[in-house]
């Protein structure tokens, strides 16, 4: 393994089961299976994977994996009902006053709320859903997009996690094609693993983006023998 420990998801679930109260939201939220599927990565495969990943599929090792919201609900177990959302960049209005219930008060840092300040156990929770979902490396810091997936597990206002799942790839291959240091770009190597591992179990052929013409066969004609 290698690349920035930050940006790697957990890879067990031993340390959030330190932590009943946040262990039980999880639990209850159906999201701790996925998190025991979270095995370990091979770097170089996971780095293909982003590089070659295109709408629908990447391609690994010359096999096609087939990457699609369906394919992540598959390999998580994660449900895909809920709102088809995902935004980094856009402000999310209320998301934050929406979390918090009457009399809890938080303190801002920078674009955020230091996680330090949330509600227990919703400290720890945040701490560990940005480990497992977000993978970001910013892990003090909670941001208006982590309201809106927090708001999923204190006041079931349910988010479509394969969907997210999906976005979180493509905007991670977005900037690995494009980053200088392409290993410091990755994120999500566990999730792309289970992918990739799929793809490889079901054998998928690679798409040729220009298939080599037929060429037509002339007929031999076979000589009767007397």
């Amino acid at each position: 393994m290698e690349g920035n420990p930050l940006t790697h998801e957990l890879g067990s679930t031993e340390l959030l089961e330190l932590y009943q109260e946040a262990y039980q939201i999880f639990l209850q939220a159906g999201w701790v299976d996925y998190f025991r599927r979270l095995l370990d990565f091979n770097t170089q495969q996971v780095l293909e994977f982003a590089c070659n990943l295109r709408e629908g599929y990447s391609i690994v090792q010359g096999v096609r994996i087939p990457v699609t919201e369906e394919d992540i609900a598959q390999v998580s177990g994660l449900p895909t009902n809920g709102a088809r959302w995902f935004s980094r960049k856009h402000l999310i209005l209320n998301a934050q006053q929406d979390f918090l219930l009457l009399g809890e008060h938080v303190e801002t840092k920078g674009r955020g709320v230091a996680l330090r300040s949330l509600p227990p156990p919703w400290s720890k929770v945040a701490e560990f859903f940005k480990q497992y979902f977000t993978c970001e490396g910013r892990y003090q810091v909670v941001y208006q997009h982590d309201f809106v997936l927090l708001n999923h597990l204190r006041h079931g206002r349910l988010i479509n996690m394969p969907y997210y799942l999906l976005s979180c790839l493509k905007n991670m291959a977005h900037y690995t094609v494009n980053a200088k240091h392409q290993l410091l770009s990755l994120m999500h190597h566990r999730l792309a693993q289970l992918l990739i591992n799929r793809g490889f179990a079901l054998n998928h052929p690679p798409l040729l983006i220009n298939p080599p013409q037929q060429v037509e066969e002339i007929p031999q004609q076979i000589e009767e023998i007397p």
